[in-house]
């Protein structure tokens, strides 16, 4: 769009720009989920400002608490060096009667309305993973944040539905406001799937999680073939299991178990060609246990189509 002196709602995005010299702008409108104080909007400007004026407007149903507005519900600016700030300068206005102003801006970069009080969705949480190269079935899980603000701990999380998540692991922060932070944590996966995250808990109770990562562990000899399945179906299991007895439960989305057995391992894949006549459409875990020989549970997601 183009930016003049006079007032220029941007195609109803709910911020204004105006300028006395004119230019062109492209503007990124994106949304953030829950966990912290802000309208969980941030525009995303790019361009050549001269004395830009910058209006976003909000609403009482964005306001995460009413005390907000009148005690630091501010427009904060993001920096790469030091994540979002609020311009604390003549130009400042704090946001008041739906409405937040800011003016002479000559630099474009990420806008949104937030708190002084509470952290924004300031952090950069970006956690990754690797199959560790020097320990069987483990998995290297790393985190960094950039910048770390006001953060008590985190929970590492792992889920094999992408719905039910529990926590594997807690870690203090180190809480160094001026530096990036990196974490790391070893896990030991003996499901075939799985899914990490991690919550960042702040001061005030709040919380934001991280991406989501997953992580095939190919190690593991309990597969189903074709997966999803249709028809017919192969099952690989480990070699140990041919003749011994395998506890088998199989679980649905929800995390109800519906059904329970114990089967001798040759004789698994043939019990499974029958659940898969039986059962509905839809995602289901397949969890496995030697009954007389220590181990852990092996865990397999199995789709039917």
């Amino acid at each position: 769009r183009a930016v003049t002196n006079t007032v220029t709602n941007l195609s109803g995005l709910g911020i204004v720009l105006s300028d006395a010299t004119g230019y062109n702008v492209n503007i990124e409108r994106m949304h953030y989920r829950g966990g912290f104080v802000g309208i969980r909007r941030i525009y995303k400007l790019a361009g050549t400002p001269t004395n830009t004026n910058i209006q976003i407007n909000y609403s009482e149903e964005e306001i995460p608490s009413p005390i907000l507005e009148s005690h630091g519900f501010q427009m904060f600016r993001w920096t790469s060096a030091t994540g979002w700030q609020t311009l604390t300068d003549v130009n400042h206005n704090q946001a008041t009667n739906n409405v937040s102003k800011i003016g002479l801006i000559n630099a474009f970069s990420h806008w949104t309305l937030g708190s002084q009080l509470i952290p924004l969705a300031a952090n950069r949480l970006v956690l990754s993973s690797n199959l560790s190269s020097q320990q069987k079935n483990a998995v290297d899980l790393s985190w960094n944040v950039v910048p770390e603000n006001q953060t008590i701990s985190y929970e590492l999380q792992k889920s094999n539905d992408l719905v039910h998540f529990e926590t594997i692991a807690f870690k203090d922060a180190i809480n160094n406001q001026n530096q990036n932070q990196h974490y790391f944590y070893q896990y030991f996966q003996n499901e075939s799937v799985l899914y990490y995250r991690v919550k960042q808990i702040f001061q005030n109770q709040t919380y934001y999680f991280s991406n989501i990562v997953m992580v095939e562990n190919k190690s593991i000899n309990f597969q189903i073939y074709p997966n999803p399945s249709h028809q017919n179906i192969k099952v690989k299991i480990p070699n140990e299991w041919k003749n011994d007895a395998i506890m088998l439960k199989l679980i649905d989305i929800q995390g109800r178990i519906i059904d329970d057995t114990i089967i001798i391992g040759i004789e698994i894949e043939q019990y499974l060609q029958k659940k898969l006549l039986q059962f509905s459409k839809g995602m289901y875990i397949i969890e496995a246990q030697n009954k007389d020989k220590w181990s852990n549970s092996i865990r397999l997601k199995w789709i039917i189509e």
